[in-house]
């Protein structure tokens, strides 16, 4: 059987086996993820400040 890979309960539908969680904790998931996301730097960002300090 499969778990859900944030609260560990049996996965019971497709969709959620498929996904890997439960239909309440992949919100909880996709929203922890966008938050994530939103503080991200990429490699580029670093370098253009980088170069705007001169180090």
């Amino acid at each position: 059987m499969s778990k859900c890979g944030l609260c560990g309960k049996t996965l019971k539908t497709p969709n959620s086996i498929k996904n890997g969680y439960g239909p309440i904790c992949k919100k909880k998931h996709d929203a922890a993820e966008a938050e994530f996301l939103k503080i991200q730097v990429t490699i580029d960002e670093e370098l253009a400040y980088l170069e705007r300090v001169k180090r």
